[in-house]
């Protein structure tokens, strides 16, 4: 999931969580801070793709604005987007769902698995 959070937290790095006291040495070792910042790069990853979403709806021209990105589609328009937003060109003002859990499993770890999925296919495109 690393490189779907650099190219995320660097165009959106006022979306990254405050971090929480503790030692960097001792949360780094501990089994909760690495839950911690786990859990942090998900949510940091689920906010990047919300705001991006837009643009990727535009680079990927789908038939169906409702339906959801698929995490190979969003994965071959996601650098596209990211530079439409960083030279700040107009996107719809309409979110789009992008690599959702599958249907009725809101769990973190079928979440978890979407964003893998995006974040592999954008390193075999890379």
């Amino acid at each position: 999931m690393a490189l779907l959070w650099e190219a995320l937290h660097l165009a959106f790095p006022e979306d990254a969580l405050e971090r929480t006291g503790g030692g960097r040495r001792r949360d780094a070792l501990s089994p909760r801070g690495v839950h911690r910042r786990y859990y942090r790069r998900v949510i940091e990853c689920r906010d990047g793709l919300v705001r991006i979403s837009p643009y990727l709806a535009l680079e990927a021209a789908t038939a169906d604005a409702e339906a959801p990105l698929t995490p190979e589609v969003a994965a071959r328009h996601l650098r596209t987007a990211l530079r439409a937003y960083a030279s700040g060109e107009d996107a719809p003002s309409q979110a789009v769902p992008v690599a959702l859990p599958g249907e009725g499993d809101g769990s973190l770890e079928s979440d978890v698995r979407q964003l893998i999925r995006l974040s592999e296919t954008l390193t075999a495109q890379f």
